[in-house]
Formats: C-alpha cells, sequence, structure tokens
C-alpha cells in the first residue's frame, strides 16, 4: 500500500512540476475595450478608440490534465495624457471600470466590480511600467471568483489599431 502511495505521490510531483505558467502586458494605443462578446469564451476585447487600454493577462495549465487550467485578463482604459510618470488611476464600477475576465477551468465569469488603482512609473518609447493593485469587490462576486493582483509590469506598446 505504501509503494502505491508513493507512486502516486510521485506522479502528482511530476504533474505540478510540469505546469506550464504565461503572463503577458500589453499597452494598446488609439483603442478602447469592446464589450460586444458577451456569451463567448472572452467577452472583452481591445477595438480602435481614443484611449489607451492597458491589458494583463496570465494563464497557469498543467499538460494532459484536462481542464487543469486558469487564466485571467483585466482590461485598463486610460487617457492618453494620463500615462505619465507619477500618475495614478483609480478604477471602479462606479467610476472608470476596469473589465476582468476569468476562466478556471470550463467555468467563465466576466465583471467589472472590480477595484483597482494603477501608478505609472515609468514610460519609455516602446513601454509602460506600472504597478497594479487590483481586486473584487467582496460580496459583489461569488467566492469562488474572488481575485485580487498586486504587481508591477513592464506594458509593451504595441502600434494603434
Amino acid at each position: 500500500m505504501t509503494a502505491m502511495r508513493a507512486v502516486a505521490a510521485s506522479l502528482l510531483a511530476v504533474l505540478l512540476l510540469c505546469s506550464c505558467r504565461a503572463s503577458s502586458s500589453t499597452a494598446y494605443r488609439q483603442a478602447r475595450v469592446g464589450t460586444d462578446g458577451e456569451g463567448r469564451d472572452q467577452p472583452y476585447s481591445v477595438c480602435a478608440g481614443d484611449q489607451w487600454v492597458l491589458v494583463h493577462t496570465h494563464r497557469d495549465a498543467i499538460p494532459w490534465v484536462p481542464d487543469a487550467h486558469s487564466a485571467y485578463s483585466i482590461y485598463l482604459p486610460v487617457a492618453e495624457r494620463s500615462v505619465v510618470p507619477g500618475t495614478t488611476l483609480h478604477f471602479s464600477a462606479e467610476s472608470t471600470p476596469a473589465y476582468l475576465w476569468q476562466g478556471n477551468g470550463p467555468s467563465r465569469n466576466a465583471t467589472t466590480k472590480i477595484d483597482a488603482e494603477l501608478v505609472i512609473v515609468e514610460r519609455g518609447r516602446d513601454f509602460v511600467r506600472a504597478v497594479l493593485r487590483a481586486k473584487t469587490r467582496p460580496g459583489d462576486v461569488q467566492t469562488r471568483w474572488a481575485w485580487a493582483y498586486d504587481g508591477e509590469d513592464y506594458y509593451v506598446i504595441k502600434p494603434s489599431l
């Protein structure tokens, strides 16, 4: 019996060590957040517009295990004049909404009930460095969709759409 447990534990360790993780942060100029994808796997998109949209995406997966993946994308629309070092931007459903999409196995969730703060630290020719502190609002989303992020990222600036 202990040999079977050891084999099972070893197999689990190998699967966990083989997990894949990927993140990306992108800044789109002359863009807007499109919300026309309601009902699809990814209801939000980046479309041509008159703002900047900063998008942070993260994915985790364990290969060879069905539905063993999770992902999220947060879309932050900001005015171009606000992309200046030292600027602090606030997001909430009542003012400037941030858009969060989450996937966990076959389940999906989308919400704008997020409180977020974005601090622009540096702006280069082809990047924006910013600190993002964001979380879903307690009571506004189901407990299993509770989410928080606190980190600094380099958002690569893409050409205008």
